[in-house]
């Protein structure tokens, strides 16, 4: 069953009631807010009818909000404390400074004076109801900052021109104001503004305090409308917010006005200016001492640069001067041997010797050589003369032909180490190889301890150029390795007797074998020998095995 509830119709006297026909329903009082009351506030006041009153958008917003109930509020006085309660209570000396204590014993003080026990006057009985209002008012604490922030205050600020153009005066002018506006302090440790001789860590504790001032000045004396006049919640929620953003505005100019004192104050502060001067200065003197550091240490490198280059000049004229004169020395070496060649062939002529002997000495005798010779041909006759150039032509003849034995002597020593590699080294040498490519790091290194033994880097270097100046390939060694072991492998995995003979291999034969062994490489494993039995016509999978290890055989010791 739908429930149906139904506003008062407009000629109905109760205005203020809902009805339903749901059952034991009773009808209540509704207060007269929101959407329907002011569709009928509008019909009653003739804006509109009430047929057309359900197609009007009617919106309560902030702004029809401040309408209707600023036009039916009443706003409050200003001057709402009509009694000064300090002086009702005779604490006008401490005024904002007077704590519970105080209250208590001038409120006692003055009933002994004014209770209507101890008088008898009309005047004295007003009297002493507003001592217990004003008692009763200052007891609260909220009401008593209330009172003391309505209190006449002086909230000028100094400007430039209250001060000297030597500002003298500046603490004369300042000091009364901050004392004056400390009086708003939360903190009670408020430190003072000092003089010219106060130390810096004072001075910045004293502005930390005041840029970051915390203030218990209410302003709620200054609210538009009384909460209490408010005929329902909405009506006094309004009012709240209506009076927190006058007093959030009161606030921020409060807090502008104590920052911009203390900007000022600031500004004009003579200690500041020293400080920040001397700021400057110790900037300056460490600006001045890096840029002294800078040109020291350049100095000292272009003096460490001059030096270098003057040391290097210095070196490369010695070198220059010990070149030329090598240089000088080897072409008066030069010119001493050729004037001691031509004495030896003018004595060959002169003598008659032979002159192919004496080409020969001239080929093979130094400076020293052709001295000490001189020195024995020195005052001797023709015949000894003869004797002793035959004698130095032997000699050198000799010395010379067992020179060359012993160059050609280490030359096969060299050629015997070189070649003279065992079947396991060259197995060995294609091992490694295979395993190290030539993009490996430290390869030599790596193939000559993989092989081990007294094999030198440079034996194994010239080695592997033997073996690929020879096949072709450079990596000859890394493939026959390869397929020699796939070959061992089938070799070995073989079964059938290998008593057939492998020289009976027509060249035909041959020459498919290699074609084979081209087309089908190393890398199909064992399928690679059935593929290679099936190209070669007559023959089977193992005498192709059997073949190609015979010839591989031979080609490793042929290079032996």
């Amino acid at each position: 069953k739908r429930m149906f509830v139904s506003l008062p119709s407009a000629n109905s006297s109760d205005n203020n009631q809902i009805h339903s026909n749901s059952i034991s329903v009773e009808p209540i009082d509704i207060e007269p807010v929101g959407v329907a009351h002011a569709q009928l506030a509008g019909y009653l006041a003739g804006l509109y009818t009430f047929d057309e009153a359900d197609d009007q958008d009617v919106s309560i917003d902030e702004e029809s909000d401040d309408i209707s109930y600023a036009s039916k509020l009443k706003k409050k006085s200003l001057n709402q404390f009509t009694h000064d309660y300090y002086s009702l209570l005779g604490l006008d000396d401490l005024r904002w400074l007077t704590t519970p204590d105080h209250l208590k014993k001038a409120y006692r003080k003055a009933c002994l004076i004014y209770h209507p026990d101890k008088s008898s006057g009309e005047q004295d009985d007003e009297m002493f109801k507003k001592i217990q209002e004003a008692y009763e008012f200052l007891s609260d604490p909220k009401k008593k900052i209330q009172f003391d922030s309505q209190e006449p205050f002086d909230n000028s600020v100094p400007s430039a021109s209250d001060l000297d153009d030597n500002l003298t005066n500046f603490f004369e002018v300042f000091e009364p104001v901050f004392e004056r506006n400390a009086k708003w302090s939360v903190s009670r440790k408020i430190p003072t503004l000092g003089n010219l001789d106060t130390e810096w860590s004072h001075v910045e504790k004293f502005y930390d305090f005041w840029f970051h001032f915390k203030t218990w000045k209410d302003f709620s004396y200054l609210d538009e409308y009384d909460p209490e006049e408010a005929s329902c919640r909405e009506e006094r929620r309004w009012i709240d917010r209506r009076n927190n953003k006058i007093r959030n505005k009161n606030l921020v100019a409060e807090r502008a006005r104590i920052r911009g004192l203390v900007e000022t104050c600031y500004k004009y502060d003579p200690r500041v200016k020293a400080k920040k001067n001397e700021e400057k200065l110790v900037r300056e003197q460490k600006r001045q001492a890096r840029i002294d550091r800078a040109i020291k240490k350049k100095e000292k490198e272009e003096k460490r640069l001059n030096e270098a280059r003057l040391q290097k000049e210095e070196e490369e004229r010695v070198n220059r001067e010990k070149i030329e004169q090598e240089r000088k020395h080897i072409k008066k070496q030069k010119k001493a041997l050729q004037r001691r060649k031509n004495r030896l062939r003018s004595f060959g002529e002169n003598y008659k010797f032979s002159v192919e002997k004496i080409n020969y000495m001239c080929n093979f005798y130094n400076l020293e050589e052709f001295n000490e010779l001189f020195e024995k041909m020195e005052g001797k006759n023709k015949r000894e003369i003869f004797a002793i150039l035959n004698q130095s032509h032997d000699s050198l003849k000799l010395v010379i032909e067992n020179r060359e034995k012993i160059d050609q002597e280490h030359k096969r020593r060299k050629n015997r180490e070189e070649f003279n590699w065992t079947e396991e080294e060259e197995v060995l040498l294609s091992k490694a190889i295979a395993r190290y490519p030539e993009a490996t790091r430290g390869r030599w290194k790596k193939i000559q301890s993989f092989i081990g033994g007294n094999k030198s880097v440079e034996l194994i270097i010239a080695r592997v150029k033997y073996q690929t100046k020879t096949s072709g390939s450079r990596r000859t060694l890394a493939e026959q390795y390869q397929e020699h072991s796939n070959a061992s492998t089938d070799v070995q995995t073989t079964e059938e007797s290998t008593s057939t003979p492998i020289d009976d291999w027509t060249p035909t034969e041959q020459k498919s074998l290699e074609l084979a062994l081209k087309k089908f490489p190393s890398s199909l494993g064992k399928e690679r020998w059935k593929s290679i039995s099936k190209a070669v016509p007559g023959r089977s999978r193992r005498e192709c095995i059997q073949r190609y290890k015979h010839i591989l055989s031979i080609i490793q010791n042929n290079r032996s």
